[in-house]
């Protein structure tokens, strides 16, 4: 017996055969009746459809045979597919290739086989249509052509199946997608690159007081004022934009919206989540109100406090023990990490609130970077730290205000200081492209946890409860440095660095360059 060799195209043609859809399933009239077409035009006792997988030959169909399968090695079918046209064998004791199979020399004793390919649209042969008899046997012009004719038909039959079969899985996860949009509490719409809206869930509608049939159609704008101006600013990452609502009353609200480009069908689309942050900026002013009016009114007495204390310290210095003058100085170092705080938390009250305008112009963020560096140097100095600048462009202008990007510095580069082995070093790196100017600034330090990542950002974060004294600081510095940056329409993040220790960095949006040399040459 000759074992079946595999096609040369076998993973493929494996992958069109699984993507019918059929293999093991149960039996279905219209491919039994081509079977006992083929059974009766042909005056033969065994009709099949077989479909040869990786380790089998199943039969989708079987007139006059018990079994469901066979393995592939003692098949005839997985040698009629490598044929590319009809296999047929006379007698099968005559042919070497099956003269001693199980299948011919016991049960069901075939002496006859011919198997039409089942080749599918994509040129893959996944299987037969075969005929079987017990005594040998040939087939006239009449009869090839009727098998011929009813292998075409299994071949229509299951790529029909497989495209209904495509459509419904097609149907079921549309129906399952519409019932999780349906079910989500936040306003979803879906917009196209026209800034139409194509689709809407319920919850759109009740937030905006339209129903879901009268979205379709209308221009973002009439829902979202202001998103035309900003919702393609990012194609490739999800952004979340705080702008304003229009109800169908007419009245507005507060929303942030998330924005995210996708592709549905072929067709570029941005989804966007919508949530009415009314309420929540509501609450927000309030914290930020009473965190305000505390801390100023807690400035006056600190200020007080802090005076008493240098003139005790300044005029009876000498006249008190020395256990009274190390209390009198804890006393004041406290005083002054008091007011630290203090002015912190009123300032990153001011930058989230955007109480304080800023004060915005043309700056070369590389003259920057190194004024920073140089700023910072004295600070190193004590930490035994290099400040290094790497890599930067020669120029690479930005629109930003001067003093708050030089907290950013100041806030990075400080913690890189302070992070950093003594004798090591810190580097800044600048990197610019055509929309963004990306500033780096890696340490050697011990890198952050990862149960700290999430929290990095957010106030009062610091990695452990050991930090604040043995770095200082308030837990405030970064997240004040995300404020300014998100106030620029920056982004920030970190990411470990190869070799250990962390990389920060900011990204700000570039001004062209050339705008800025033309309205030097028209000064």
């Amino acid at each position: 017996m000759l074992k079946p060799a595999k096609p040369a195209n076998e993973a493929d043609r494996l992958a069109a055969l699984y993507a019918l859809g059929v293999l093991d399933t149960s039996p279905e009239e219209r491919i039994d009746r081509i079977t006992r077409l083929a059974r009766g035009s042909l005056d033969v006792p065994i009709a099949l459809v077989s479909l040869v997988d990786e380790n089998r030959q199943w039969f989708k169909s079987r007139q006059g045979l018990d079994i469901s399968e066979t393995p592939r090695d003692l098949s005839f079918c997985a040698h009629a597919i490598l044929q590319g046209d009809l296999l047929i064998v006379p007698d099968a004791l005559q042919d070497s290739r099956f003269h001693d199979n199980p299948y011919v020399i016991g049960d069901p004793h075939i002496r006859f086989y011919a198997g039409m390919p089942i080749t599918l649209s994509s040129g893959f042969t996944v299987g037969t249509l075969c005929i079987m008899d017990r005594r040998p046997r040939h087939l006239d012009h009449q009869q090839v052509s009727i098998l011929y004719d009813l292998g075409r038909c299994v071949i229509g039959e299951l790529e029909n199946q497989s495209t209904l079969s495509y459509l419904r899985t097609i149907r079921d996860q549309e129906q399952q997608l519409r019932a999780v949009l349906n079910g989500v509490s936040e306003a979803i719409i879906l917009v196209t690159d026209t800034d139409m809206i194509q689709a809407a869930n319920p919850a759109a509608s009740n937030l905006f007081g339209l129903d879901a049939g009268q979205f379709i159609g209308r221009q973002v704008t009439s829902v979202l004022p202001a998103v035309g101006k900003l919702h393609w600013q990012s194609r490739t990452r999800a952004e979340r934009q705080h702008t304003r609502g229009l109800a169908a009353d007419g009245s507005e609200f507060d929303v942030e919206v998330s924005i995210q480009r996708s592709t549905v069908n072929e067709h570029p689309m941005q989804v966007m989540v919508i949530q009415d942050i009314t309420e929540r900026l509501k609450v927000e002013r309030m914290k930020a109100e009473f965190v305000s009016t505390v801390s100023h009114e807690l400035r006056t007495p600190l200020t007080s406090i802090r005076g008493a204390l240098d003139l005790v310290l300044d005029r009876f210095h000498g006249q008190m023990p020395e256990k009274a003058v190390m209390m009198l100085h804890t006393a004041k170092r406290n005083s002054e990490r008091l007011t630290l705080l203090i002015n912190d938390i009123l300032n990153l009250e001011k930058l989230e609130t955007s109480s304080t305008p800023l004060d915005m112009e043309e700056l070369d963020i590389v003259t920057l970077t190194e004024q920073a560096i140089s700023a910072n140097e004295s600070y190193a100095h004590k930490y035994q730290i290099r400040l290094v600048l790497q890599d930067a462009p020669l120029l690479a202008w930005v629109h930003g205000d001067e003093h708050r990007l030089f907290q950013v510095y100041a806030n990075l580069l400080s913690n890189a200081i302070k992070y950093s082995p003594a004798g090591g070093s810190v580097e800044i790196s600048i990197d610019s492209d055509v929309d963004r100017v990306t500033v780096s600034v890696r340490d050697h330090g011990p890198g952050i946890s990862d149960a700290f990542r999430d929290k990095i950002f957010q106030r009062f974060a610091q990695a452990d409860s050991s930090d604040t004294r043995k770095r200082g600081g308030t837990g405030l510095g970064l997240s004040i440095t995300r404020s300014i940056i998100e106030r620029h329409h920056g982004t920030i993040g970190f990411r470990p660095a190869e070799g250990g220790g962390t990389v920060f960095h900011f990204s700000l949006p570039v001004k062209n360059l050339l705008e800025k040399v033309q309205h030097d040459r028209s000064d």
